[in-house]
């Protein structure tokens, strides 16, 4: 075919209309020339929104230049094979059609391409702009070479054809693979650069958007099945046997982009996403990719920390038992993975009790090399550390991993201090005892970035300097060099915002007069037990503290509560809210998330050492299911955990792995139980239906709205085809309306946005507002629900429940926890049903019984609660006022 055009680029479209033209500018505006050398092929890929509109406008412009293909939804590969066919260019290059050009990019690549006429492609480094800037962590890689053959230059890996220009001739019959849906560019280009493996390396840059809204294909890919079970299979495998036909081996090139893409896959968990054989499978097809990485590739990585090389030899050779220590470096037959010192031992927690410090943290499994820690001072007196189990998910490398015997081991120790010293870590084994580097996680207040910061205790200053921890008598004129010294390298630092923070955190110590405890619930909501308890405490006219909730100034609580509480109310994030999470005493909270009790994220790094509250947990429910994946001693520390049975706190202290002290756990009964029992609503004929969420259901969310977008999928799911049946079925309407009943149905707030599939009716209505669940406890006779943990809120008012568990074979592969001890049959307070025409039954008995608790479930109830009165929140203050 005559080639009419010096470049063709081929954009697929699909849903992008908000990108589009800014794509299609920057081809245009190209410095070479758009009209006399660039043709564009758009290629609408059965685009639902106004993206054809812009393709036409396009098109009507540029006539000559541009030309425009529609075809059914059929993916992105066979929508480039399918531009391929239109091509009239001598270079081609795929745009995706959010991203886009530097002006000087084709001109520079024609300049590489007429320069050398052994290059068949040209690469480009990438920028990332909008949601994040700066370089792509890969283009530390493109060092100033301008020609490569990647046979030798194997670190100039190339997983986007987006970011190549391509000889038009290298693509004849070259297609893009549709079965995958996730790396299809990963193995065009390197099946291409396989076969031509004399390259080009371009100056300009390829200009990647990462979309506000987190919707690309990349941002989303781990949520979907392609990700884990296509990819390894049609891609890795794939490339490695295709590597093997062409050199007879895998040549490093293939070595270092597999290295690079499985590196990403350490801290997902697959059993979100497949089931139990998938997973399978998916540990299987990983596996049989690293047998074919050499372990120098493992071990020298540089884009690695040791947590991940060590766990990643220990996933491939599903053995912890592998490693020697050779001179002084920790081996893997004898390649060095890293310096002994640098075996990452992680310190996560200090827990201080007068004098008394309590060390939590992690150990990677290393048989025969670290058997046992011990902290020395210099004045010889050691202290052990003994080992606890962790789950699995605790570890820096969460889930990947089925062997928990691969991966890590709590540490603890407790330390009485009596007098200054300095301590030093050591690892020891039969042979040998070493020292080991100090390294402390994010859940540390010190830190490995700022070593200014400082604990104290009673009578010590703890900190952290040249690999020691540093024990020092605490006087005035210490802690305020400490101080100065903090201050003056955050100056020379140029961290003016924690510097200031720190100022104003100390100024305001001075003035302080009171005690200050901070409450809150979720930062975009209240009714939980945070603002039971705040209330309570409010009522009770508390004179010798300050006392104040934190929630978010856009919300409509946040104008509710400001009403009634003046002074009292800390609009979140606030330059006032920061200073008094500075000088906080207590922190109490229904949540447990990071923003709840570190407030300045990163820049908890300088500031960190300012935290000096005791964090109460005050819970969103009844934990019934494992979280201890989540809510444990190395992740966060919880000094006083609520909880509601002597079943759940036995769960916490005893069962799972939480690892938190027994007397940090304690039974009161939930503080928003006691504004249960007034009876300030009125009953009423209705039934309300509860149902949890499915994380396998619902899109991502949308960070313009922090709701979750929109499934179209959603219809098809036997979620949506069990309740839109329910309340729609014809025998439980007629009863209803006999009964002058009426139903409302209310989603968890991360399905609402598939609310408007249902199909609504004259006894069934929707629950679309601000939703204050105590009313709707109280208001309703009849819950129905599925495993939402509401249904213990319900029950405690001694009202019937109906558990709709059609999917309970599968339910908790999807989830974001594990089953905990609560057995729905042996232990429920409610029927449990499968089917559609099972659970209308049991709603039918219900109405004709006036709703009335069955005799064995009441007697559930009794025994599961402690406590059945008015009485919780003074309880939970009581036991506050221990800390």
């Amino acid at each position: 075919m005559e080639k009419k055009f010096k470049f063709s680029v081929i954009i697929p479209v699909y849903n992008v209309e908000e990108y589009l033209a800014e794509t299609i500018d920057s081809v245009i505006n190209q410095s070479i020339g758009f009209k006399d050398n660039i043709q564009i092929i758009l290629v609408n890929d059965g685009s639902p929104d106004n993206s054809e509109k812009i393709c036409l406008e396009y098109k009507e412009k540029y006539p000559d230049n541009i030309t425009y293909v529609k075809q059914e939804n059929a993916g992105v590969s066979v929508a480039r094979n399918n531009g391929l066919k239109y091509v009239k260019g001598e270079y081609v290059n795929f745009l995706d059609s959010d991203d886009k050009w530097e002006p000087g990019a084709y001109k520079e690549a024609l300049k590489l391409f007429n320069k050398n006429s052994q290059i068949t492609s040209v690469i480009f480094p990438m920028k990332f702009f909008e949601a994040s800037n700066g370089n792509h962590v890969l283009n530390r890689y493109y060092k100033e070479k301008r020609f490569i053959d990647i046979r030798e230059d194997f670190s100039y890996i190339k997983l986007q054809s987006c970011s190549v220009v391509f000889k038009s001739e290298i693509l004849m019959n070259r297609k893009y693979n549709s079965k995958l849906k996730i790396s299809e560019d990963a193995r065009l280009v390197t099946e291409i650069l396989l076969d031509n493996p004399y390259v080009g390396v371009a100056k300009s840059y390829y200009l990647y958007r990462k979309r506000t809204n987190a919707t690309s294909a990349i941002q989303t890919s781990t949520t979907k099945k392609t990700w884990y079970l296509d990819t390894p299979k049609y891609c890795y495998l794939y490339l490695i046997e295709l590597s093997k036909e062409k050199y007879h081996k895998v040549i490093d090139y293939v070595q270092f982009l597999l290295i690079y893409d499985i590196k990403w896959r350490l801290s997902v968990n697959p059993k979100l996403v497949l089931n139990e054989e998938e997973t399978k499978e998916y540990h299987k097809m990983l596996r049989e990719v690293l047998k074919n990485i050499d372990d120098s590739f493992i071990t020298k990585f540089p884009m690695m920390t040791n947590v991940e090389k060590i766990f990643l030899l220990n996933y491939k050779y599903n053995s912890s038992e592998i490693y020697s220590i050779n001179d002084d470096d920790l081996c893997v037959d004898d390649i060095p993975v890293c310096p002994k010192r640098n075996i990452p031992v992680l310190f996560d927690n200090f827990l201080i009790h007068n004098d008394d410090v309590e060390i939590y943290g992690r150990m990677p499994k290393i048989k025969n090399v670290l058997d046992e820690i011990k902290l020395k001072t210099n004045k010889g007196k050691e202290y052990n550390f003994d080992f606890y189990e962790l789950d699995s998910a605790t570890k820096i490398t969460r889930k990947i991993s089925p062997n928990n015997s691969l991966e890590y081991v709590g540490i603890h120790t407790k330390i009485k201090l009596k007098e200054a010293c300095k301590l030093k870590l050591f690892g020891k084994n039969k042979k040998e005892e070493y020292e080991i580097n100090l390294i402390f996680s994010y859940a540390s207040i010190l830190n490995n970035k700022f070593n200014r910061l400082y604990l104290k205790t009673k009578n010590f200053i703890i900190r952290h300097r040249n690999q020691k921890i540093i024990i020092s008598k605490k006087n005035t004129l210490r802690k305020s060099l400490l101080e100065l010294d903090c201050l003056f390298t955050l100056l020379r630092k140029k961290r003016f915002k924690s510097f200031s923070y720190r100022v104003l955190g100390n100024l305001y110590k001075v003035v302080k007069t009171k005690p200050i405890w901070i409450v809150s619930d979720r930062i975009q909501a209240a009714e939980d037990n945070g603002q039971a308890f705040f209330e309570y405490l409010m009522s009770k006219d508390i004179k010798d503290k300050k006392i104040y909730f934190d929630i978010g100034g856009n919300c409509g609580d946040y104008q509710k509560m400001i009403k009634k509480y003046p002074n009292n109310i800390l609009r979140h994030k606030s330059l006032k809210h920061k200073i008094m999470f500075l000088n906080a005493d207590m922190i109490l909270s229904s949540q447990a998330d990071n923003y709840i009790y570190n407030l300045f994220g990163n820049g908890k790094y300088y500031i960190g050492d300012l935290y000096h509250f005791k964090f109460v947990f005050l819970q969103h429910g009844i934990t019934y299911n494992d979280l201890s994946p989540w809510l444990n001693i190395n992740s966060r520390k919880i000094d006083l955990f609520i909880t509601a049975s002597d079943r759940e706190r036995k769960s916490i202290v005893e069962d799972f792995k939480y690892n938190y002290p027994k007397e940090n756990v304690v039974t009161t009964g939930f503080t928003r139980y006691d504004k249960l029992l007034k009876k300030d609503v009125e009953l009423k004929n209705q039934i309300v239906i509860m149902p949890t969420w499915r994380k396998k259901l619902v899109s991502e969310i949308d960070l313009n709205t922090g709701l979750r977008k929109y499934n179209p999928n959603f219809k098809n799911t036997e979620y949506f085809k069990f309740y839109n049946s329910l309340i729609n079925n014809q025998r439980l309407l007629d009863v209803l309306k006999k009964y002058n009943y009426k139903i409302k149905f209310i989603p968890h707030p991360n399905m609402m946005s598939q609310l408007e599939d249902f199909t609504a009716n004259d006894y069934v209505y929707f629950e679309r507002g601000n939703i204050i669940y105590s009313t709707e406890f109280k208001q309703n006779k009849l819950l129905i629900t599925d495993y939402s943990s509401v249904f213990f809120d319900f029950v405690y008012l001694n009202k019937p429940i109906i558990l709709t568990q059609f999917d309970s074979s599968d339910f908790y592969e999807g989830q974001l926890y594990d089953k905990g001890y609560f057995d729905f049959e042996k232990d429920g307070f409610g029927p449990v049903v499968k089917e559609v025409d099972q659970t209308v039954d049991k709603i039918i008995e219900y109405i004709k019984n006036d709703c009335q608790p069955e005799k064995k479930y009441e007697e559930r109830i009794k025994k599961f609660f402690k406590y059945h009165d008015n009485k919780n929140c003074q309880r939970v203050y009581e036991e506050v006022n221990k800390l």
